[in-house]
Formats: C-alpha cells, structure tokens, sequence
C-alpha cells in the first residue's frame, strides 16, 4: 500500500486557501468599484500567490 505523505493535510488546507483567494480576487476585479480596486487586487492575488508557493516548498522539500 501506498504511504501518505506527512504533511498532505497542511499542504491541502494550503491548496484550499490559494483556491478560495483566486477566487475572491477574480470576484474583486470583476465587483468592487472602489478608487483603490488595484491595490486591492494586487493584496489579495499576491497573497494567493505566497501561499501557493508555500505549498509548493513543501511539496518540493518532501523527502520519503
């Protein structure tokens, strides 16, 4: 049988994250018709993008 890896239930919660901040800054540029509409988008993508890259870390540095 195939062994889990250990940090498979962090690395989805991470995954779930990134997934729910892609799509609230879609739903920002597409919604939200305020003066400061970039800077918001440009927070919440790039936090979507700092937590996907944690993930990716910790996929990466895996070892079985």
């Amino acid at each position: 049988m195939k062994e889990r890896p250990r940090n498979l239930r962090l690395r989805n919660w991470l995954n779930i994250i990134f997934m729910v901040l892609a799509v609230a800054t879609i739903l920002i540029f597409f919604f939200y018709n305020e003066s400061n509409r970039r800077v918001v988008i440009f927070a919440v993508g790039s936090a979507a993008v700092i937590v996907k890259m944690a993930e990716v870390m910790i996929r990466i540095t895996y070892k079985k």
